[in-house]
């Protein structure tokens, strides 16, 4: 055998000393690393799944990597049988493993209900059921570097999805990775797809429009039977299917292939194949790439925003990103992680750039393409999913937030309509005359349009509000926020207008120039263009209110640098410090040392401003507004050390009790000093 032979021979799978010795029930083997098995249902699918499971075992101990095919068929019935659903799991459902072999590719796409995709599947599930079109394949994936044995569906998961949600009726639980108790739940409470009458019938006239020779005329027979009920009834695809045609879906046997291998082959045929039948979008090719560099599951992170009860009114707004892919319900909390405030100082180079970046990522567009993956560039190099804020950012989209931007966008509504009244006029003698030719209409819809508009004001709103520690503990707070700089963007200062009156007058000049046409000498109509309106000294502007109204005092550094000087004045020390008990049960130190801080931050006693607070360890501050303990004064939190210092667990931190007591001693000194403040 030459060199080159040897190579070759290495590459193949029965080439590998025992592979003769592998007995198989089901599995058969044709060439070099293929594989086929004999017609798979519910009497041999289990000796399927042990065959598959004892190849790639082999497969793994003798550490081949080439990529192994199988291509087979399985009925469908078993197919669903063995599969763990994502949609059920979200019920609580218990999977029994051993009779679990399916499921959902990690970076498969989450599950699309939009309208236009139910409509999708009701037609594709009639087409097959009266066998007018077939499925062609049902792909599979097992990652040769996993110790998973299960077949990921890298493709056809919302059909599978669509199909074991909606035939779960036409099953047999005794068959099921489920129990009876869970089938029987199921059954009772898992919500199954349904089409109104004007779509279940624009469905069925599609199919006849498409298909005028093969078209099934039982749908005639159903559009009959429904069309005196009123439009708001809705349908089940079992009501327009007779028990017949599901269990003809059900019962035929499907190809599939089940692709062993390294998780990039299988990821990438996972891209091909979707962006053939079901286009991904920017999301799906970032989650993707993210899960690549960094093994980060952010579409699972997707599945549990959209389940998050603190997120709903934000998911409600991006509904209609939501409904292109639910994926992209992470970017506004991606937005509020990437962006810094320094990245909008008018005095940047790349300010505006920051800007439009910012815009179009919450229009979803222009964040992960083939020149530009500014996105997986933050990061790719993390090594945990970020903590978002989710109750922070739903909280700009909350009722009484949307009812401030109500108040300005009708502001700008009417502006709109004076100023068309005032064009449609044209009166050469009106004080403004050449002002009025001058402003574009489209320019007002921009500013108040869904996809650029509030959610861009909502970011710089948080982005800037205060130090950013304070407004996330109070929803006033946040509605505070989005009030001021509203008002300083669009405010009485910037603008009026009567509607009545049929008036207007524009004060600011750079507000002028946002909605001023190109061509006059206005801004463009781009995200940089409006940039160059929103990257201003406005920023500092609204900071400034923001801080005036949360009585700013300094940032974090700086409050607790002014709070060690008093204390070191006051004790007459450079160096001090107590322990604190953390909610994990850890003892952590928080003092410092001739001005070295040793593990100090400052807590906001007050968590919705910044009047009163206290030097606190970093491990016991609020992280989220939630307190180990509520405080109303800086004296209480004091007191609250010294009998901290009496725990057994910090105890012991103590070399003897005289230096506990010293310790002690000097924090009474402290209380005694706040309780004299706070009585003036």
């Amino acid at each position: 055998m030459t060199p080159v032979e040897k190579i070759m021979a290495k590459n193949k799978i029965y080439s590998v000393v025992g592979f003769d010795e592998l007995e198989f029930k089901v599995l058969k083997h044709l060439r070099n690393n293929h594989f086929t098995s004999e017609p798979i249902d519910t009497t041999n699918i289990k000796d399927f799944y042990d065959d598959v499971k004892k190849l790639v075992k082999f497969a793994r101990k003798n550490k081949f990597t080439k990529s192994i095919e199988i291509d087979n068929l399985i009925e469908n019935r078993a197919r669903l049988n063995s599969y763990k659903s994502e949609t059920f799991e979200k019920f609580g459902v218990k999977y029994q493993e051993s009779q679990t072999y399916y499921e959902k590719w990690l970076e498969q796409r989450i599950r699309n209900t939009g309208l236009d995709k139910t409509m999708d599947n009701f037609r594709y599930m009639i087409l097959r059921s009266h066998d007018v079109a077939s499925t062609n394949q049902y792909p599979f994936g097992i990652d040769i570097n996993s110790d998973k044995f299960t077949m990921g569906a890298f493709d056809r998961s919302n059909l599978t999805e669509f199909e074991i949600s909606n035939c779960l009726a036409f099953l047999n639980p005794q068959d099921m990775n489920i129990s009876s108790e869970d089938y029987n739940k199921l059954k009772l409470e898992c919500k199954k797809d349904s089409l109104k009458k004007q779509n279940i019938t624009d469905v069925i006239n599609n199919i006849k429009e498409d298909y005028p020779d093969t078209y099934p005329t039982e749908l005639d027979i159903f559009l009959k039977t429904i069309e005196n009920d009123g439009a708001s009834t809705t349908y089940l695809i079992s009501d327009v299917l007779s028990t017949e045609c599901i269990n003809n879906v059900l019962d035929r046997h499907n190809a599939c292939r089940i692709l062993i291998g390294h998780r990039e082959i299988i990821s990438k045929e996972l891209e091909n194949l979707n962006n053939k039948n079901n286009p991904w979008q920017q999301i799906n090719f970032l989650f993707q790439s993210l899960n690549s560099k960094t093994h980060l599951k952010f579409v699972d992170e997707a599945i549990s925003a959209l389940e998050r009860d603190d997120y709903e009114d934000c998911i409600d707004y991006h509904k209609n990103l939501k409904e292109i892919a639910p994926e992209y319900i992470l970017l506004p909390v991606i937005v509020e992680n990437i962006f810094k405030p320094s990245d909008f100082k008018p005095t940047r180079n790349d300010s505006i750039e920051n800007f439009e970046r910012l815009a179009n990522l919450l229009e979803g567009k222009d964040f992960h393409t083939n020149k530009d993956k500014w996105v997986l560039e933050k990061y790719k190099s993390i090594t945990e999913i970020p903590a978002f804020k989710y109750s922070l950012v739903n909280d700009f989209y909350s009722f009484d937030s949307m009812e401030v931007w109500k108040k300005y966008d009708t502001k700008l509504f009417e502006l709109k309509k004076v100023i068309k009244k005032l064009k449609t006029a044209n009166k050469a003698s009106h004080p403004k005359h050449d002002e009025i030719l001058t402003i574009a209409l489209s320019s007002i819809d921009g500013l108040r349009s869904v996809k650029f508009g509030y959610n861009v004001y909502a970011t710089l709103a948080s982005k800037f509000a205060g130090d950013g520690k304070t407004i996330k503990n109070s929803p006033d707070n946040v509605v505070k926020a989005i009030e001021l700089l509203l008002d300083t963007y669009f405010g009485d200062d910037v603008f009026t207008v009567d509607l009545s009156k049929n008036e207007y007058n524009i004060k600011d000049q750079e507000f002028l120039n946002v909605i001023m046409d190109k061509d006059q000498g206005g801004y463009a109509t781009s995200h940089s263009g409006r940039g160059e309106y929103f990257v201003s000294s406005k920023l500092q502007d609204y900071k400034q209110k923001y801080q005036d109204f949360e009585d700013y005092r300094g940032t974090n550094d700086e409050l607790v640098d002014n709070q060690i000087k008093l204390i070191d004045k006051l004790l007459g020390v450079t160096r001090f410090g107590w322990y604190e008990d953390t909610t994990s049960g850890k003892v952590v130190y928080c003092g410092w040392d001739k001005g070295v801080k040793d593990n100090t931050s400052w807590e906001h006693i007050d968590n919705t401003t910044q009047k009163v607070g206290a030097i606190r360890a970093t491990e016991t501050n609020s992280g989220d507004g939630a307190k180990t303990k509520a405080f109303k004064t800086t004296s209480e939190y004091f007191e609250y050390i010294i009998d901290q210092q009496d725990s057994p667990k910090v105890d012991k931190y103590y070399n003897d009790d005289l230096e506990k007591m010293i310790v002690k001693f000097q924090l009474g000194k402290i209380v005694k000093h706040f309780k004299d403040e706070e009585s003036k």
